[in-house]
């Protein structure tokens, strides 16, 4: 062999051994990995908001919003038409601070009002309770609780 063949020998055999580092993917460990994920994760955000039967859970998150609150509003107006029934006229802006918890369950945290009415916030509190079950809220399709504010306006005439 001469000196021109061994020199080149040796430099492919060199350029061959070094490359064969990428042929090798570096295993990285699963806590690792789940570390880097949960510093990418936005976790005050959902993906998907909860949604009742009917709302499209293909949607974009502003519209499965609007169609929860569309809902419970609807529900709540009801239920409320039909017990102040005897009220003449009536007019109050409510806050409802809702939980939807990771099985789709509503409850009432906080019920903020204008006018302190006991018998209004129990019948909001008994109507938020009997609505149907829902889906949850998702984040990277897990189910996870979801805390919402809603404004409702009750208005008797």
């Amino acid at each position: 062999m001469t000196l021109k063949q061994t020199t080149f020998f040796l430099i492919f055999l060199l350029m061959f051994l070094s490359s064969c580092e990428s042929f090798f993917q570096k295993k990285i460990h699963s806590e690792e990995f789940l570390r880097e994920q949960e510093k990418t994760i936005q976790w005050n955000e959902v993906d998907t908001f909860p949604i009742f039967e009917g709302c499209d859970e293909l949607a974009s998150k502003k519209v499965q919003r609007s169609c929860f609150e569309q809902y419970v509003s609807k529900q709540l107006s009801a239920k409320i038409s039909s017990e102040f029934s005897y009220y003449k006229t009536f007019l109050d802006t409510l806050y409802l601070n809702i939980l939807v918890n990771e099985r789709g369950v509503l409850s009432v945290e906080k019920i903020e009002s204008m006018n302190q009415n006991k018998l209004l916030d129990s019948l909001i509190r008994q109507s938020i309770a009997e609505l149907p079950k829902l889906y949850p809220a998702q984040k990277r399709d897990i189910p996870v609780a979801c805390k919402l504010r809603l404004p409702l306006i009750v208005r008797l005439k």
